[in-house]
């Protein structure tokens, strides 16, 4: 068996889901969140392999 590597849709993207980095499985929701400082830390579980991992997101800048 072979695994073929694939580039994510922009969707994907939009909808904010994230890739396991232990077995390349779409997560689709963060089990948690917390704002910390300038930022967002998503808590993440794999439902295939059960891996679990923190993603953190930066508040953007806005100019006034």
């Amino acid at each position: 068996m072979s695994f073929q590597q694939f580039e994510k849709s922009p969707g994907i993207y939009f909808l904010g889901c994230q890739t396991c980095p232990n077995c390349r499985e779409t997560v689709f929701a963060a089990e948690g969140a917390d704002v910390t400082g300038n930022a967002i830390k998503y808590w993440w579980t794999c439902d295939l392999c059960g891996f679990g991992f923190v993603t953190e997101t930066p508040f953007e800048e806005v100019a006034a």
